[in-house]
């Protein structure tokens, strides 16, 4: 909340939250321009999104891609649903984009929390 950012220091004036679905509005904002993107969104909708929100990304920024280990069944074997797969998809993806130009942490925290910062 934006009662969260001011408590920890930022001005409302830095802190942008858009409410709309992320793709529909990450075309419209300005390259390398955000520290932090926090997106929830559908499974088959996470790698349009790491491809929209990736270039928004200041050097140093972070994108935070909640529920992206879909509760852990991204893990699973045996688990071959439209979901599961296109969460495995994005996964491998940022595996690539750690070996290039970010750093990678992912944390079992509810769904599953990736997040990828940009080294450059």
């Amino acid at each position: 909340s934006k009662e969260a950012f001011r408590a920890a220091g930022f001005a409302p004036s830095r802190v942008r939250f858009l409410t709309s679905r992320p793709l529909d509005v990450m075309g419209r904002l300005a390259t390398g321009a955000y520290q932090l993107i926090y997106a929830d969104v559908s499974a088959v909708e996470l790698r349009p999104l790491i491809d929209a929100a990736w270039p928004l990304l200041a050097p140093g920024g972070t994108l935070v891609i909640a529920g992206s280990l879909l509760d852990g069944t991204v893990a699973d074997p045996t688990r071959r649903d439209r979901d599961t797969e296109a969460a495995r998809e994005a996964d491998a993806y940022v595996d690539t984009l750690a070996l290039e130009d970010a750093a990678l942490a992912r944390l079992p925290l509810d769904g599953g929390l990736t997040l990828l910062t940009k080294r450059r």
